[in-house]
């Protein structure tokens, strides 16, 4: 997550995180 955090923004995270939790979660576990 804080690689996704530092690579993007807060905003376009959380659309991502939003659009795809799923492979959110998927990639952290």
């Amino acid at each position: 997550r804080n690689e996704v955090d530092r690579s993007l923004p807060r905003s376009h995270t959380r659309s991502f995180t939003i659009d795809l939790p799923q492979y959110l979660t998927s990639k952290q576990l």
